[in-house]
Formats: structure tokens, sequence, C-alpha cells
């Protein structure tokens, strides 16, 4: 048993090298984190925007106009708002007082607040005796890289699946399918063999896409092991594309809309409050975000590292046990 599924996985990596589209897909998401890891580091750098109460005095607008760029708005909660939208700006305000304050989201780059203070410290007239305060608004830190990260690794779990999907339909097409219905493989077997795949492939383009975005400052062990838990969502997609599909073209045209709901969902999450989330808690590909987000932050994101993995097998195994006998019966295989 254990010859046949080596030997049937030796022979899905062979057309996998062989085929250009294979290829294409392992290559891509290296690409990707090659391009991302340049790109990140320029949004970081981005121009300073500076958000000013009209209550702020002109010289001193004229001051932040010579640092970056400026942005009025009329009245606190108006800057406040603006604050905490997704970019890093910081907001300024003098009240009746005459005291300053600055306002920021506390997730900003490093610096950003005592550069502002020096700003307006700058601008203040020398015999002016002017005090200001920092309000924090108690905002997670900004997970770009790290967000990035967890949907590449993601995107490539996804990929390989969609390799085993393109090497089931090269066998419906050879009709290599009709003689496996006939040996001693049955679809145990076939489904083990096809699970190896995707984890060896999602394992090595993993590693490779975390070190070239991460560096060597992530847990790896933690990253095989979510790896592994996260095998079964891309044989789910693998199994499901190749046993409803008959041909490469129609193949691709699954793969496009399967894609967007695989990624649409984990993007989705970063968005929803968070009394909403428990509506995504039936599908892996959250939890398989989840697991990567833990494994790529700092602090324990979500319900935690464990119960991530934990949520991702039990979800993954509901599914596939629903679908192998599906798919078995699609292929013919006992």
């Amino acid at each position: 048993m254990l010859k046949r599924m080596i030997a049937f996985a030796r022979q899905d990596a062979v057309n996998i090298m062989r085929d250009n589209i294979g290829l294409y897909m392992i290559v891509a998401p290296l690409l990707m984190a090659v391009a991302f890891s340049f790109f990140i580091p320029s949004v970081q750098n981005a121009e300073m925007t500076f958000v000013l109460d009209q209550s702020v005095p002109g010289e001193i607008q004229n001051v932040f106009e010579q640092h970056g760029r400026v942005e009025i708005q009329e009245g606190e909660d108006r800057l406040s708002r603006r604050v905490q939208r997704s970019d890093d700006v910081i907001g300024v305000l003098q009240r009746p007082s005459g005291q300053f304050v600055i306002v920021a989201e506390g997730n900003e780059q490093e610096n950003l607040v005592s550069l502002t203070a020096a700003v307006l410290e700058r601008g203040m007239r020398p015999e002016s005796e002017i005090e200001f305060v920092r309000i924090n608004t108690n905002r997670d830190p900004s997970r770009m890289r790290e967000t990035t990260a967890s949907m590449l690794v993601l995107g490539v779990i996804l990929i390989a699946g969609i390799l085993i999907t393109f090497n089931i339909i090269d066998e419906k097409e050879s009709r290599a399918i009709s003689a496996l219905a006939v040996s001693p493989l049955r679809m145990v077997e076939y489904t083990a063999a096809r699970a190896g795949m995707v984890f060896i492939t999602a394992l090595l383009l993993s590693l490779m896409t975390a070190v070239i975005l991460m560096g060597f400052s992530v847990d790896y062990l933690r990253l095989v092991m979510g790896v592994a838990v996260s095998t079964g969502l891309g044989l789910i997609v693998g199994l499901t594309i190749g046993g409803l599909t008959d041909t490469q073209i129609s193949a691709i045209a699954a793969v496009k809309i399967v894609m967007i709901g695989m990624t649409g969902i984990p993007l989705a999450s970063l968005f929803i409050p968070s009394r909403y989330l428990w509506l995504l808690y039936p599908f892996p590909n959250y939890w398989v975000f989840q697991v990567f987000q833990n494994v790529f932050t700092a602090a324990p994101y979500g319900v935690g590292y464990a119960m991530s993995c934990l949520w991702t097998w039990g979800t993954s195994l509901l599914l596939l046990l629903l679908l192998i006998p599906f798919v078995g019966k699609r292929l013919k295989l006992r």
C-alpha cells in the first residue's frame, strides 16, 4: 500500500514539472513574495501626512506644510475619525485653553508622534508658553507584512491543491483513471497520495515565501505544523475541482471562481466587526488564515495558534469526509 502511494506521488511530481502551467504556479508566489518585500517598505516610508484642525494657527500650519502633506479638518470628532482610518496620519488641534493636542491611533510607525511634536515645537513662537499632550486611540499595531505573508502562504496551499487538480484532469484525458479504477489502488490510498503531494509542495513553497518576506524571525516549527494542518484545505480544492471538471479549460474557469471565495473570506475577516466573525467559522480557509496570522505576528491573534489549528483540522476533516465518497464515485475508484 505504501509503495503504491509513493509511486503515485512520484508520478504526480513528474507531471507537475512537465506542465508549464504547473511550473508557473510554483514560481508565481515566490515572485510575489519578492515584489512585496520591496513594496511594503516603500509604503511604510511614504510621505508623512498631518491632519490639522482649523484651530491650529496659520503660522504653525505653514511649518507642517514644510514637512509633509497637510489636511485640514473642522472639529475634534472629524479629526479623530480621519486619524483612525487605515493609513498612518497624525492629528493636531488646539483647544480654547491654548493647549495643543496630538491625536494618534497607536499603530503608527516608530517616532512618528515624536516627529510631529518636534514640528509643532518648531512652529511655536519662542515666547509662547503652550503645552501639548498626546492622545492614543489604542488601535492594534499595523500588521501589513504579517498579513501579506499569511495571504501568500494561504495562496501557496491553494496552489498546491490546484496542482493536483490538473493531475486529475490529465488522468481523465489520458484515460489513466480507468486503469486506476481496476488496479489495487483504493480511494483512500489515492487521497493519501494526493495529500502527501499537497503537503510537500505547500511546505517547500511556504518556507521559501516566509524566508523572503519575514527573514528568520519566524517560529518555523509552528509554520511547518500550520502547513500540516492546512493540507486538508488544499486537498479539498484539488479534489473538488478535479472531480467536477473534465478538461483543463473548465478547470481553469473553476479555479478563478474558487480562488475568489478562498481568498475573499480571509480578507473580509480583516474588516468584519468581531461580533459577526462567527459567520466565518464553518470555512476552513478562514481558520488557515488565522493559523498563519498567529505564526507571523508576535502577539496572539484571534483565538490563538492552537485553537486555530484545531478549527482548521476539524472543519477540513468534516468537509473531506463528505467530499471523498462523492469524488470516489465520480472517478469510479473503490
